[in-house]
């Protein structure tokens, strides 16, 4: 028996059968190898070994010998010794959507990716537990679990930064409940609320924290005086779940007297557990004359002449800082 293999621009693999040489013409298994430069052992991918080499009778015979030597090899690559670069750029696909690659093991190096838009190449490495991601001007991941958030001065974040606020006001005139009393403080609208809310139909007056943290508070109360003298004043403070907070009040003074009006602004930051709330209140020496007489929060309807807005009797700004 005589086998014959001879090697040009074409490839030949030649068999004898019943003591006849017989050539079959096949243009890529020997190219694929000289063209590689593989350095060791070889074998064919599956798809490779499949294609039909000829009538039913040779396929078979060459189809027993390449399957038996790529099933004793593994069907792997092994020892190679030299960059696999595809002969075109851009057209090559390692893989497609149903026949994936399980796993990739890469040394210390960089995964170069060209931007499909822009055209620059951005490149993923690490190096020293640190993972770089170079040429981006944003990334964008759909849900990102952080333990330790750290920043470039060292400091470490553990939770997450969310911006809790609220806003809420009131337009109705709330006369003092007298010279001996405290008078509660009461909203009938919410304009922003995040984390932060009132009891709207209980008492509207209840600002309630749903997470713990410290809070800018911010209370601007419009009040008015209807008396004939000057010189009265008003203090403002509040309490929390239902206890004075300490050092919290704020006194204004009326200077003036019929018709003036004092837009009292007060500020102060609370610490606060999940579920406290704080309550607005004021005082005032100058005794109610009933009515909306002595000293009393009021609002301010739009004019014209120039077109002006209307301001709410009391508006009071939440927003947590840390």
């Amino acid at each position: 028996m005589t086998h014959v293999i001879e090697c040009s621009c074409d490839a030949f693999f030649a068999k004898a059968q019943s003591g006849v040489t017989h050539h079959t013409k096949h243009h890529f298994g020997i190219h694929l190898v000289l063209g590689l430069g593989f350095v060791g052992t070889w074998r064919l991918p599956t798809r490779v070994r499949d294609m039909d080499f000829g009538a039913v009778g040779e396929n078979t015979w060459y189809k027993e010998r390449m399957s038996s030597s790529i099933a004793n090899e593994d069907n792997q690559f092994n020892d190679l010794n030299t960059s696999l670069i595809p002969s075109s750029s851009l057209i090559y696909t390692l893989g497609n959507a149903n026949h994936r690659w399980k796993d990739i093991f890469l040394g210390p190096g960089t995964i170069n990716i060209t931007d499909a838009v822009t055209g620059r190449n951005a490149g993923i490495s690490v190096s020293n537990g640190i993972l770089f991601i170079d040429g981006i001007a944003q990334a964008q991941l759909p849900n990102l679990v952080v333990t330790n958030l750290t920043f470039s001065d060292n400091t470490v974040q553990t939770t997450a930064a969310v911006f809790y606020n609220g806003s809420f006001e009131d337009s109705t005139t709330q006369v003092s409940a007298g010279t001996t009393s405290a008078t509660l403080i009461t909203m009938n609208t919410t304009t922003v609320s995040r984390g932060v809310s009132i009891d709207t139909g209980i008492t509207n007056s209840k600002i309630t924290f749903a997470n713990a943290g410290n809070y800018f508070l911010c209370f601007l109360g419009q009040y008015r005086f209807s008396g004939g003298a000057s010189n009265y004043d008003i203090t403002v403070w509040y309490t929390k779940n239902n206890t004075i907070e300490p050092n919290s009040s704020t006194t204004f003074i009326l200077t003036s007297g019929q018709g003036s009006q004092l837009l009292a602004k007060f500020e102060d930051i609370v610490s606060v557990n999940a579920g406290d709330y704080i309550q607005f209140y004021w005082h005032t020496s100058v005794a109610p004359s009933g009515g909306p007489n002595g000293i009393y929060l009021y609002p301010t309807a739009a004019a014209s002449n120039p077109t002006r807005p209307a301001s709410r009797s009391v508006r009071i700004n939440v927003f947590n800082v840390s």
